[in-house]
């Protein structure tokens, strides 16, 4: 339609980004719904979905009215953790597919803060070997195949910093491995992956935390995960937990008026 405008969404799967129609008066539930059913996820797990600013990672609301303007960017994202993956996997198997393909590829980006990788080198390594293994099993690939193309697999910090010795342990552990499906392989990637980082999907926020009437508010990084929220001045600092989510009874907004 003449009205219509396109928006960019960029999923987390292998299609990488989906090009839509908006048309005014839109929301970005309207979006979110239009990306689900693109995704084949189903009306009971499309809630735990939704769409921030590809630029500033902030997330919108769902009754936000979609700006008539070319080219809107967007990121599709699992935003609210389920209580257990395995009930979201009955639920909703494609749901349960693209948080597997957004954890994996969170991972492959370094973008889980808990995921470090002086602490992690070999768990990082061994989620790579067996997402390798999972595409030779859905793809019918051969092993050569894709141990050729193994930087499509293992987490990038890992071939940054062991680019030359990495192969022999990557052809070593594949050989090993056999006897097993690819849902099988999906669920223990995703299991290693929580032990990893328990707080995934958390948010991170730059607040200021009122001192009293004699200080001047502090700048803080607020960090909000399923169970509680903690706050940092800098990311050097220890982080103190501020509350729990049940403690929480209303969130106010405050807005500073500029004359």
């Amino acid at each position: 339609m003449e009205n219509d405008r396109l928006a960019i969404v960029y999923v987390a799967n292998e299609d990488k980004e989906l090009t839509l129609a908006i048309t005014y008066g839109q929301t970005i539930e309207d979006l979110c719904l239009k990306v689900c059913k693109s995704l084949g996820i189903g009306p009971v797990a499309r809630h735990l979905f939704a769409l921030r600013n590809h630029y500033t990672k902030l997330w919108y609301p769902s009754a936000y009215h979609l700006e008539m303007k070319d080219k809107n960017k967007f990121d599709f994202r699992l935003r609210f953790k389920p209580s257990s993956l395995q009930r979201l996997k009955h639920v909703d198997v494609n749901a349960y597919d693209y948080y597997f393909q957004q954890a994996r590829s969170d991972v492959m980006d370094n973008k889980v803060p808990d995921i470090v990788y002086e602490r992690h080198k070999q768990e990082l390594i061994g989620l790579g070997v067996s997402d390798m293994y999972r595409v030779m099993l859905e793809k019918r690939l051969p092993r050569e195949t894709v141990e050729s193309e193994y930087r499509k697999y293992i987490p990038r910090e890992c071939i940054k910093r062991h680019a030359f010795f990495i192969k022999k342990p990557i052809h070593n552990a594949l050989r090993k491995i056999s006897g097993y499906d690819a849902n099988y392989v999906k669920e223990q990637y995703l299991k290693q992956f929580e032990c990893m980082a328990p707080n995934y999907p958390y948010e991170e926020y730059e607040a200021l935390m009122d001192r009293g009437l004699q200080n001047p508010p502090a700048k803080v990084i607020l960090r909000v995960n399923v169970n509680e929220i903690k706050y940092s001045e800098t990311l050097a600092t220890p982080w103190t937990t501020l509350c729990a989510i049940e403690d929480l009874c209303f969130v106010s907004i405050r807005f500073k008026i500029y004359y």
